[in-house]
């Protein structure tokens, strides 16, 4: 298992389930474990008194969904990733991240490439090449009735 969704965020956590997880993680030798809350969510008190810590804020937009018709074309410099972009791609994503959350990760790039995410059927993976760098990457997810730009 790489990940477990909450399938009611607005709950509460209890203490010893948070517990339970961190137990059944570590019996996975799983090297570190997320928790993502809403901030204000009535669940952060629990957490912290299970051991987690902030390390990281986001920011989530939302909008509804147009439909679509036809191809749209991808601006310059946007193309589909490959996989010889991984390197470069870390290097984006450490140059991205603010540096006590890449400090308190401590990712190599093996930790880096093996934590991505998935949150349902990869529709899209793109990059955004400039000068020669890697500038942007997009991935765009199906989830269900919902799409995830990540």
């Amino acid at each position: 298992m790489d990940q477990l969704r909450w399938a009611m965020p607005d709950s509460y956590i209890q203490v010893d389930v948070l517990e339970g997880l961190i137990s059944a993680t570590a019996k996975m030798r799983a090297e570190k474990l997320f928790l993502r809350l809403p901030r204000g969510n009535i669940s952060v008190d629990a957490a912290r008194k299970a051991g987690f810590r902030a390390c990281m804020e986001e920011v989530l937009y939302e909008r509804e969904a147009r439909p679509r018709n036809g191809q749209i074309s991808l601006p310059d410099g946007v193309r589909p990733r490959k996989a010889q972009d991984d390197h470069a791609l870390f290097r984006l994503y450490n140059y991205a991240m603010p540096t006590a959350c890449r400090t308190s990760l401590g990712l190599t790039f093996d930790a880096w490439k093996e934590a991505q995410e998935s949150c349902g059927r990869l529709k899209e993976d793109l990059v955004m090449e400039k000068e020669g760098s890697l500038r942007v990457w997009l991935r765009a997810w199906e989830c269900g009735k919902l799409g995830v730009l990540d």
